[in-house]
């Protein structure tokens, strides 16, 4: 059996096909055996359907398997599961952990964390490159030039004209403008830009945002309607079989030559056709005999019985593996069961026991029987005389001993697909070998003897039903099948069946007859089946019929003669036991060609309708006959929207060949860049195209982010217009989507990710920072003494461990196939970067480089992000009063640790004439340094020193800052540090109630060291 899981929101590409075992039970047990721990209330998202039909939900637990070739579930769109619940269906359903699903279905990515990889999808999800559609989600925000697959607005429209397939689709590229190609080469199908495409098979049209799409404008009229395809109606097509002979009786009592299967029966008639050989080699003069094959010709839903059914089922043919095992007492057979033998339940074996008084073997009941057919075979193998102009041929000859006989089971096992099985030798009659036959031969080449051996088994006595003679339902037809359940004589289903006994078995003459419940008026309709999905509506609808064959008869003189087939369509409210309304369709022709047509028509009222189809014209069962008739399309118009606000809408129809139709429409791609208001744009004109240019860089899109969001005006436009000098001095650009649900934080943190950069908040405006190397004369921001912190530092030192992290692994998008690229960088002994394509360690920390299409830009994110890992090892938690709110994220402060006693910290009590007086001792040894000096607003200021005496200092500059009466009173005196200063970004601030605390790491210069074109 095939397994096939597949998504509604794209039924062309499975997510899981599996090859499955032969499955003996029903879709409830299947799940429940696969995953014990599948909960019930998750039935409802997923739809079932076996060899195409739809297997309702309230028949899960009755529909058996036996016999159904594939099986596939549907994961219904818009249920609102958590993670885990989705991955307990697709456990369930496939057996193992579906990484397709996660990618098609889930489309979610974590949110970035240092290093780690983004909520929105770059160059949107590049690696399951494909239109998809996307119901309920997150218009796509396209940024820069990039690779785009647009998503559907709707499904595919197909349909036939002049017996051509045409397909229209409707497709979205994201919001926005773009800078397009006006010949469309720079849209593609699979690899071939349309511009190309000039045979008349492409056509194409794009419309910017709030274009009204009209007649004029559009392919054609109306081509821009958004269509719903039936699930239940596929291009596989359902066979629409013409009236036969049985099939027609008004009585209601019909008979055929009867196949059972496991909860199906196929009827069949066998008719003979005269054939010539007409001088063919091999090809004999006779009649040859055709099977034709029918379901009942009665509705889904009828109810009839069954009488006449054989009484006997296979179990087994001999297993040539073994040997008959022929003793004293008992005879063992070895045989090969049969695929309708799924367990022992009514294959038993006698039971006894001991009696205590008389210690005899006493018997408490009986075992089944069986009924054996045995022949022993001797075979003789030789070359004949030559006859005539002929030389010797290799013939074979034999005769056969047979016997039939009874026998009661005395002992039975059942290992795979071995069956064996001890019966008393008293009731076993084993023949003899035969002679072996006398030949006329030139040469004997080999004579041998051989045991066949067929068993069967009559019903039990205690079978609970007459066989399969009994009164049943039909619950679906495929093709020649018809799918029934067995009922009650309340006509309830009876849940106990389990299939019919003699499955396999092909019987001549059984007669069905439709109970008096049922209608004798009944048709060979094939569905109903809904055109609308639940809860829409529609007054336009479409019908595709095919006639694979052709349409006509193949004639003596080896032309083809005109035929015509009607059909009858029906449709009405779904779920309903409203009146039909019918209408009829007719074709003549005289070709063999496959011929396709599309029926398009208007209801009076819209309404969610359910149609069904029967062929009204007589089955000709000869081969000459071309009449075979599918259909293959059931279609709604569901939306007539002709206009999308701030969305660039594609619209193309293809027409060609079936090949082309499917290698198509999933592979439609752009190579477009976003069109962006400048950074400086005056609000009035933010939405006019004419003020928008196409762009990749960074700046613009964190500006239209702001500007789109309920926090107009929140970022600072002084900060954004520094960084975007020093992005495009650096070539930075950015190529990605944001196709998920995102904070504003969260999207901007992505797109500055791509700018080495983040954010940060300052006098209540969105500012950005980046981390940095310092500046040959560039001050720290603050310096922290103990003078100015409120408790001692804390210091955390990580050491190097084992596990440590010491490789990353960074994906980008690679600007040749628009797929993600990886690369592995690590540092070697001399703390060198090396990049490599393989990796070359386990301790491995994975950095998805969001909106990077640039190998050197990636490479170099890689490796910041590896040295800061590396040399970033001590982080200091420092409390101080609120001037530590001055820090902000990424700022260089100074720190002077008082654990070192050679550092002198104090405040500078007065100056005059490029001296200083402070209120610490200054060691007689200390004669010249640097001193560091915190200015008014918390930065640093350096410069020499040499020692006049123990309270004073000549400064080799004069202070940055005039000298005001009000220290010591109103203003505090500045501090100054002499001594070690440990240099520290700040990560974190924190502020208190009347203090604040910094979370601080080591800087090191040698975090930049990879960087391209000194990014740093």
């Amino acid at each position: 059996m095939r397994l096939v899981i597949c998504s509604r929101e794209n039924l062309s590409e499975p997510l899981e096909t599996l090859n499955f075992p032969v499955y003996h039970s029903t879709i409830a047990q299947l799940l429940a055996d696969k995953c014990p721990a599948f909960k019930l209330e998750y039935n409802r998202y997923i739809s079932a359907y076996a060899d195409g039909e739809k297997v309702t939900l309230d028949r899960w637990e009755s529909f058996r398997l036996d016999g159904i070739s594939e099986l596939m579930f549907v994961l219904e769109p818009g249920a609102s599961l958590s993670a885990a619940a989705i991955a307990a269906i697709i456990s369930a359903v496939v057996a193992v952990a579906s990484v397709a699903f996660s990618l098609i279905m889930m489309n979610r990515l974590d949110s970035p964390t240092t290093g780690n990889t983004k909520n929105g999808s770059t160059i949107y999800d590049v690696n399951a490159q494909g239109n998809k559609v996307k119901l309920q989600s997150v218009i796509p925000e396209n940024f820069g030039y990039f690779k785009k697959f647009p998503d559907y607005l709707c499904d595919v429209h197909s349909f036939y004209r002049n017996n051509k397939y045409f397909l229209d689709l409707v497709l979205c590229q994201g919001r926005g403008y773009y800078q397009r190609a006006q010949d469309y080469s720079d849209i593609y199908i699979a690899n071939t830009p349309l511009s190309e495409l000039n045979d008349g098979s492409c056509q194409v049209r794009v419309y910017d945002p709030g274009t009204v799409i009209t007649a004029q404008n559009s392919i054609e009229d109306k081509c821009w309607y958004g269509w719903y395809s039936s699930l239940e109606v596929t291009r596989q097509g359902k066979t629409l079989e013409g009236m036969v002979e049985e099939a027609s009786s008004e009585s209601g009592n019909v008979r055929y030559d009867t196949t059972l299967g496991s909860n199906y029966l196929t009827c069949y008639k066998t008719t003979y056709q005269y054939t010539a050989n007409a001088g063919c080699a091999g090809v004999s003069t006779g009649y040859i005999p055709i099977r034709k094959e029918y379901p009942l010709p009665w509705e889904e839903g009828a109810y009839f019985h069954i009488t006449g059914a054989s009484a006997v089922r296979a179990i087994g043919v001999e297993d040539t593996s073994y040997t008959t095992l022929v003793g004293a007492d008992t005879v063992t057979l070895y045989l090969a069961k049969t695929a309708n033998l799924t367990d022992l339940t009514w294959l038993r074996a006698r039971v006894t026991e001991i009696d205590p008084d008389t210690q005899e073997e006493v018997i408490v009941s009986a075992g089944d029987t069986i009924r054996v057919t045995y022949q022993r075979v001797s075979t003789v193998r030789y070359y004949s005389r030559p006859v005539g102009t002929s030389g010797p041929q290799d013939l074979t000859a034999e005769a056969v001993n047979e016997e039939e006989w009874d026998a009661e089971v005395l002992a039975v096992s059942l290992a795979d697909s071995l069956l064996t099985i001890t019966v008393s030798a008293s009731e076993a009659t084993i023949p003899a070998y035969p002679a072996y036959p006398s030949v006329d031969a030139t040469r004997i080449i080999s004579q041998t003897q051989t045991d066949r051996i067929n068993a069967y088994e009559p019903l039990p006595a205690d079978y609970p039903y007459d066989g399969d003679d009994g009164l049943y339902q039909i619950v679906s037809k495929e093709d020649a099948k018809t799918y029934v359940v067995r009922c009650t004589s309340s006509y309830g289903e009876d849940t106990s069946w389990t299939g019919f006994w003699s499955q396999g078995f092909s019987s001549s003459g059984v007669s069905f007859e439709l109970d008096e419940e049922s209608s004798d008026s009944a048709g060979e309709w094939v569905g109903p089946y809904r055109a609308c999905p639940v809860g829409a509506v529609s007054d336009k609808y479409e019908i595709d019929i095919q006639f694979p064959s052709g349409l006509g008869t193949l004639n003596n003189s080896g032309g083809i003669s005109s035929r015509t087939v009607t059909i009858e369509i029906q449709y009405r409210n779904a779920d309903s036991n409203d009146s039909w309304t019918s209408l009829e369709q007719s074709w003549t022709n005289n070709t063999n060609d496959e011929l396709a047509y599309t029926i398009a028509f208007d209801t009076e009222t819209a309404g969610n309708y359910e149609f069904r189809i029967k062929n009204l014209s007589e089955q000709d069962e000869s081969v000459q006959a071309l009449q075979t008739v599918k259909w293959v399309g059931l279609k709604s118009c569901i939306t007539t929207k002709n206009q999308y606000d701030n969305m660039t809408v594609i619209i193309c129809r293809f027409r060609g060949s079936e090949t082309l139709s499917e290698l198509s429409q999933n592979q439609i791609w752009t190579l477009w860049t976003r069109k962006l208001p400048p950074i400086t744009c005056a609000d009035e004109h933010l939405d006019d195209p004419e003020y928008m240019a196409a762009t990749r860089d960074i700046a613009p899109v964190v500006k239209y982010i702001c500007d789109n969001s309920k926090y107009k005006g929140i970022v600072d436009n002084i900060s954004l217009a520094e960084f975007d000098a020093w992005w495009k001095a650096k070539g930075m650009k950015l190529d990605g989507t944001l196709d998920d649900d995102n904070t504003l934080l969260e999207a901007l943190r992505d797109v500055l990710k791509a700018g080495f950069s983040g954010l940060t908040v300052y006098e209540n405006k969105l500012s950005f920072t980046r981390l940095h190397k310092q500046g040959v004369s560039e001050p720290l921001a603050q310096i922290f003494t103990p003078q100015n912190l409120t408790a001692s530092p804390k210091a955390t030192i990580t050491l190097k461990r084992d596990d440590s992290v010491n490789e990353v692994v960074v994906e980008y998008i690679d600007p040749a196939t628009y797929k993600t690229a990886t690369r592995y960088v690590h540092l070697d002994e001399n703390g060198e970067g090396v990049t490599t394509l393989y990796p070359t360690s386990s301790n491995q920390e994975t950095l998805n480089a969001f909106g990077v299409t640039q190998e050197d830009v990636a490479i170099a994110m890689g490796l910041r992000r590896l040295r800061y890992l590396t040399y970033t090892t001590t982080r200091y938690e420092i409390k101080t009063e609120l001037d530590g709110l001055n820090c902000q994220y990424n700022d260089l402060v100074g720190l002077v640790l008082d654990h070192n006693i050679s550092n002198i910290t104090g405040r500078v009590i007065a100056y005059a004439d490029s001296v200083i007086t402070v209120d610490r001792q200054i060691p007689q040894t200390l004669t010249a340094g640097i001193v560091y000096i915190r200015k008014l607003d918390g930065t640093m200021w350096q410069t020499e020193f040499s020692r006049v005496d123990s309270r004073n200092l000549t400064l080799a500059a004069e202070l940055p800052f005039a000298w005001n009466d009000e220290y010591g009173s109103v203003l505090e005196y500045p501090f100054f540090a002499i001594g070690e200063l440990v240099k520290c970004w700040v990560t974190n601030v924190k502020p208190n109630n009347k203090s604040c605390t910094l979370e601080l790491v080591n800087y090191d210069e040698r975090v930049f060291d990879d960087d391209p074109e000194d990014i740093s």
